[in-house]
């Protein structure tokens, strides 16, 4: 009778603890672990949180709006559009945190409540987001009610549905003739870089941001094609040239002040930094006979157009070489003469069509080709001696100086020997271009080259004498 009793005081104190008014437990504080959201309020009691929550949620609604952003739009959410319930979040709380049989009687520990939270879908800021035909609408709301019942900021990447992504504006568009080069290289490099997301304040260099073969890097010809038409691309946006290295000789793709050659051997690259606002994606289609070049964004204000200016001719100068077998007067062309050319590459920068400032880019120098002749012997004045050995079939003589005309076409005597660089034929005033120095470097190392494969070739003679 006695145990019967005792049941009975236990179970009738059980349901007392479980039915026991809500009041009753007000003045309660929060078990150890307790977090209502991102806060903790353990040890806390009710009106310390309900407080707590009020000046919380007053401050959160004072800050900036959401923004929901991905690579190439930004979306703004006012926090008007959202809105909190205190009390049902604080009896949510109460309800997780009362006692209960399955803990014996005790409240149970780190427990974590978000905050009760209800998106207003009527705002019109969510009008405008469920407008958006490729954005995943639901999704995306799901995302915002976690991201605001725990009281966080952001920003929220926005969320598109499956195989569809936000409609970008063509910014720029480079079409070029397609080379006579390795089909299967310039494919391969194609693939690579079609798609090509150039992230605000984030660097690209053409060598290292592709997942390219070695020897495909190292094959100039493909690798200068291609970035010719990135730069001309780059020129177009608000890209800064870090590194860019131009040819010597106008290639038979692109326009003249506007290519580039890329080589790993020579750690020749590309490199440009997108110091713009806005992401930039680079579209590649390859036809039969053309490869187009597209950059693309999305809200972008900025716009640029590039011309050529300063175009200066560099004449060729005629080379003299001289031949035994050659009567008087008689004359023989053994390389016909180009112009060169020197040039600015100017950029003009506007903001919502209008002009904001021109900035020269680069000034570029496309060497002359010399004219050479062949000419008779004879036609020497007295006053140059022939050091000479006139070759077997009596065409073309060695060792010889070489006379130049001035730009009278009178015959001066160069001062110059056999060996010279392309650089001393050229006028004073261009040798000041950087490109020069480095042309001057190139002759020394091809200089060190010949004389190299000269002994080789003495050594070898020798060896077949012996």
């Amino acid at each position: 009778m006695n145990i019967k009793r005792l049941l009975y005081a236990l179970f009738s104190f059980v349901i007392i603890l479980l039915f026991l008014p809500t009041n009753a437990m007000a003045a309660s504080k929060m078990p150890s672990g307790t977090k209502l959201g991102t806060f903790n309020v353990e040890k806390q009691t009710e009106e310390e949180i309900r407080s707590l929550l009020e000046e919380e949620l007053l401050l959160w609604h004072s800050k900036e709006d959401f923004v929901l952003e991905s690579d190439f739009e930004t979306i703004q959410i006012s926090r008007e559009a959202f809105h909190f319930d205190v009390e049902a979040t604080i009896d949510q709380l109460k309800e997780e945190t009362k006692r209960k049989i399955s803990t014996f009687f005790r409240r149970p520990k780190n427990v974590y409540v978000p905050l009760i939270v209800e998106i207003d879908e009527s705002h019109t800021d969510l009008q405008y987001l469920k407008g958006k035909t490729h954005i995943d609408y639901d999704t995306q709301v799901e995302r915002l009610e976690e991201v605001a019942s725990d009281l966080q900021d952001g920003p929220i990447a926005l969320v598109y549905k499956d195989g569809e992504e936000p409609p970008l504006d063509k910014l720029a568009e480079v079409k070029l003739k397609l080379p006579d080069l390795s089909k299967a290289t310039i494919d391969y490099l194609v693939e690579e870089l079609d798609g090509f997301v150039f992230q605000p304040e984030e660097i690209f260099s053409f060598l290292d941001s592709l997942d390219a073969p070695e020897k495909l890097l190292n094959s100039r010809d493909e690798t200068s094609f291609l970035a010719t038409g990135l730069y001309e691309l780059f020129l177009q946006g608000n890209f800064e040239i870090i590194e860019r290295n131009p040819q010597l000789t106008l290639p038979n793709y692109g326009k003249k002040g506007i290519n580039a050659e890329v080589n790993q051997r020579d750690g020749k690259d590309l490199i440009v930094e997108n110091i713009g606002e806005h992401a930039y994606r680079l579209g590649l289609e390859k036809e039969e006979e053309h490869l187009t070049f597209i950059l693309e964004g999305k809200d972008v204000r900025e716009s640029y157009r590039v011309k050529v200016d300063n175009e200066r001719k560099i004449s060729p100068r005629t080379i003299y070489r001289y031949s035994k077998s050659l009567k008087p007067g008689e004359e023989k062309l053994l390389q016909a003469g180009k112009a060169g050319l020197a040039l600015d590459v100017i950029r003009s920068v506007y903001e919502d069509d209008v002009f904001i400032k021109d900035e020269t880019i680069s000034k570029d120098l496309y060497l002359p080709t010399p004219e050479i002749l062949l000419v008779s012997a004879d036609s020497l004045s007295e006053d140059n001696t022939l050091d000479t050995d006139t070759s077997t079939d009596g065409e073309v003589v060695e060792d010889v100086d070489e006379i130049q005309l001035s730009d009278l076409g009178e015959e001066i005597v160069s001062s110059l020997p056999i060996d010279a660089s392309v650089v001393d034929y050229l006028p004073e005033d261009f040798k000041k271009y950087e490109i020069v120095q480095e042309i001057k470097e190139l002759d020394k190392m091809l200089t060190r080259y010949d004389d190299f494969l000269t002994f080789i070739e003495k050594e070898y003679k020798e060896s077949i004498e012996k």
